[in-house]
């Protein structure tokens, strides 16, 4: 699962089989696989060595309104790089 390719059009990033990989902003990277439908969305990430683990859950899914959905998918891949890297959440 973890021997990927990369992806067309996202630098840094790979896939594999169900799995991501995603630079984080304090080096190396993070395994993800995340999901959505409808009103909901999931994204989790893990790092290399697994010392560090995330999940977030938000019901914030909005296909009619695009510029609100990329601000919301915005603050939920800084959760993670925040949690993954080891830095307190703003607040």
């Amino acid at each position: 699962m973890r021997r990927t390719v990369p992806m067309p059009g996202e630098p840094g990033r790979s896939v594999g089989l169900g799995l991501e990989t995603t630079p984080l902003s304090c080096g190396d990277f993070y395994w993800h696989h995340g999901g959505n439908a409808l009103g909901y969305s999931s994204e989790n990430g893990v790092t290399t060595d697994g010392r560090r683990a995330v999940t977030a859950a938000t019901n914030s899914f909005d296909e009619a309104d695009e510029a609100w959905q990329d601000a919301a998918d915005r603050a939920v891949k800084e959760l993670i790089d925040n949690a993954l890297c080891g830095r307190p959440a703003k607040p």
